[in-house]
């Protein structure tokens, strides 16, 4: 199973306010995902952790997003990565942003093994 859902828009300049409004639509979906996944996971919710890569501008920022219990959910930031935007910068900046994608990539990895856990035990239920 490949995880499929994205939120993206193209908008206005980054403010501080922006980055927190900006944030609340990929929250909003993380909590109606999560909680599909976590109604047929066997694990602790605890374990399942959705990652949310917010892009402001030139930097990228890496959160992930899991339940506590019933009702509350924590959000953890894991990393913020620059976008290399000149020549000086590019080959500091584009060694880091490698390592954070692989980060990014690395928590969707583990996103798609508890979809596809989830998934089986959805299958032996019926």
């Amino acid at each position: 199973m490949i995880l499929t859902t994205t939120l993206s828009k193209i908008g206005r300049p980054v403010t501080e306010s922006k980055y927190y409004h900006d944030k609340r639509n990929p929250i909003l979906n993380g909590i109606i995902q999560l909680d599909n996944i976590l109604r047929t996971y066997s694990g602790s919710s605890k374990d399942v952790k959705l990652p949310l890569f917010q892009v402001l501008g030139f930097q990228g920022h890496i959160h992930y997003m899991y339940r506590l219990d019933s009702q509350y959910y924590v959000i953890e930031k894991v990393c913020t990565l620059e976008y290399p935007y000149n020549k000086r910068d590019t080959l500091i900046k584009a060694t880091n942003f490698v390592v954070k994608l692989l980060v990014l990539k690395n928590l969707a990895a583990d996103m798609e093994e508890h979809i596809h856990q989830a998934s089986e035990n959805k299958k032996k239920k019926h």
